[in-house]
C-alpha cells in the first residue's frame, strides 16, 4: 500500500476551505499506474539507473528512473515490445519510437512508466547474468558461467551469440539452447581480455535469436566489473602552472591501497604519448596501507586539453595482476 500525508492547502481568504495540492495529481496518476500490478523483478541497467518490472491484471509495465548516472548514460536502449507507451507521473502519454530495432528512452530523476511492454521478455533480460560478475584483472583465463531463465509458459529454443566486450576472447561464443518453462540454461565460458583493459564496470552483451510465443531477435546485456580484490586504486589529473617557468604541467596523482591480508609489491605507472613512460616502485605495501604517487608531464596541458589521454595504473612486480585507467580532460 501507498499513502500521502495531507495533500491539500488553504486559500488566502477568510473563508476556511481546502484545496488539493499539486502532489495529489501525481499521487493519483502513480496509484493508477501501480493498481492491479506487482513488482516481479528488477531489470539491470547501467550503473546508477533503476528499473522495476511490473505485471498483473493491468498488464506489463516498467517503472524506471535515474538515481545517480551521468545524463549521457541515463537511458533505456533496447526492444520493449510491440507498442510501448511512455507515461509520466502526471499521466501524460506518448508513443516510444523504435530505431534500428531498439526503443530509446532517456531517464531523469523523476520516474517514468513504460506501458505495453512484453513482461516475459523483460524477465528474460533480467535473468541474463555472468556468474560471478567480478573478474580479477589478471592476464590469464577466467572461468565463468552465463545463466538465463525461460519465463514463458512453454519451451523456448534458439541460439545465443556473444557480441561484446570487443577485443575479449570468450569461448564458446555461440551456443544453441532449448529451455523448458521456468528452467534455466547454464553455460560455462572461458574469458580472456587484453592486458590494456581498463578497470571498472563493464557489460557482457549477447545476441539472442529464439522462438517463444513469437520469434525474438534481441540483444541482452549483463553487468560485470574488472578490478583487483586486494588492491584499491584511484587516480586524478590536474593542470599545475610552474611558478618559475610559467609552463603548464600535467600532474597525475594516484592513491593505492592494500585491501588484502598480506604485503604486496607493485609498480605504479603513467604513460602519455610523446613523453617517456614513468614508473614508481612500491617495494612493500602493507595490509591496510595507503600510498600516494605523483607523476608530472612538463608543458603537457595543451596536449591534454586537445583530447590526448593518459594511461595510468599499477601492476604486480612478480605476478600477472594489473590495473589500467584512462584519464583525459574530462577528468580535470
Amino acid at each position: 500500500g501507498i499513502a500521502i500525508t495531507r495533500p491539500w492547502g488553504y486559500p488566502a481568504r477568510r473563508r476556511i476551505s481546502l484545496l488539493p495540492g499539486p502532489l495529489l495529481g501525481v499521487f493519483s496518476s502513480v496509484a493508477h499506474r501501480l493498481a492491479g500490478r506487482r513488482v516481479i523483478g528488477w531489470l539491470p541497467l547501467n550503473e546508477g539507473l533503476r528499473c522495476m518490472i511490473l505485471d498483473g491484471p493491468a498488464g506489463g509495465a516498467l517503472a524506471a528512473w535515474n538515481l545517480s548516472a551521468p545524463p549521457e548514460e541515463a537511458g533505456l536502449e533496447f526492444f520493449l515490445g510491440a507498442n510501448p507507451e511512455l507515461v509520466d507521473v502526471w499521466g501524460n502519454r506518448q508513443p516510444v519510437e523504435m530505431t534500428g530495432g531498439k526503443h530509446k528512452v532517456p531517464l531523469g530523476t523523476t520516474p517514468v512508466f513504460l506501458e505495453g511492454i512484453d513482461p516475459e521478455l523483460a524477465m528474460f533480460r533480467a535473468s541474463f547474468k555472468i556468474i560471478p560478475p567480478f573478474i580479477e584483472s589478471l592476464v590469464s583465463e577466467h572461468q565463468r558461467v552465463i545463466r538465463f531463465t525461460n519465463p514463458w509458459p512453454y519451451t523456448i529454443s534458439g541460439h545465443m551469440n556473444i557480441k561484446r566486450p570487443k577485443k575479449w576472447d570468450i569461448q564458446p561464443r555461440r551456443h544453441h539452447f532449448s529451455i523448458a518453462s521456468g528452467q534455466s540454461a547454464t553455460i560455462p565460458v572461458a574469458v580472456r581480455f587484453p592486458v590494456t583493459e581498463e578497470v571498472g564496470p563493464k557489460r557482457l552483451v549477447a545476441h539472442f535469436d529464439f522462438t517463444a510465443k513469437e520469434r525474438y531477435t534481441v540483444d541482452v546485456s549483463a553487468p560485470m566489473e574488472i578490478g583487483l580484490s586486494n588492491v584499491g586504486f584511484d587516480a586524478t589529473v590536474a593542470i599545475d602552472r610552474d611558478p618559475e617557468t610559467g609552463r603548464r604541467d600535467v600532474v597525475v596523482t594516484q592513491m593505492i591501497t592494500n585491501k588484502g591480508i598480506v604485503p604486496t609489491a607493485l609498480y605504479a605507472f603513467a604513460n602519455m604519448v610523446g613523453y617517456p613512460r614513468q614508473e614508481r616502485i612500491i617495494a612493500q605495501l602493507l595490509p591496510g596501507q595507503l600510498v600516494v604517487r605523483r607523476f608530472r608531464f612538463p608543458a603537457a596541458a595543451d596536449k591534454l586539453l586537445d583530447n590526448q589521454s593518459i594511461r595510468v595504473g599499477v601492476r604486480e612486480t612478480t605476478g600477472p595482476a594489473m590495473l589500467n585507467m584512462i584519464l583525459s580532460a574530462t577528468d580535470l
